[in-house]
């Protein structure tokens, strides 16, 4: 989730004084957002534990911070602050969605898997 997280913020708008170079930002944006969904793909497969809800919020936290990045990435696009090119702002998307996606299956299916644990015993 981690992973998740840090693709997000390279996307946000600039902070006051801290800037990422054009260099340096593009290699830190596709291996956070690649590793994100290799790992959040395995964290979806893995049944969860049974006693754990942490997952879920946690999901649900990260879900909602790239659902911000996206949004305002889609209302402002290559301008405000990145230095990102058109394809690269697509290939972001890509990524981006289906991390939103595996995000939202483990915010789903940790509290169903307590549950289901809750009702065998």
């Amino acid at each position: 989730m981690t992973s998740a997280v840090v693709s997000a913020a390279v996307m946000y708008p600039p902070l006051r004084r801290i800037r990422l170079d054009p260099g340096l930002a593009l290699p830190i944006m596709v291996t956070a957002s690649v590793v994100a969904v290799l790992a959040l793909g395995a964290a979806a497969v893995v049944r969860p534990a049974a006693r754990r809800t942490d997952a879920a919020i946690i999901a649900t936290i990260v879900a909602v911070a790239m659902v911000a990045a996206i949004g305002y990435r889609a209302v402002v696009g290559t301008s405000a602050g990145t230095s990102f090119s058109e394809a690269q702002l697509r290939l972001w998307f890509a990524l981006a969605v289906a991390q939103v996606v595996l995000l939202v299956i483990i915010a789903v299916r940790s509290p169903r898997t307590r549950r289901a644990d809750e009702v065998r015993r």
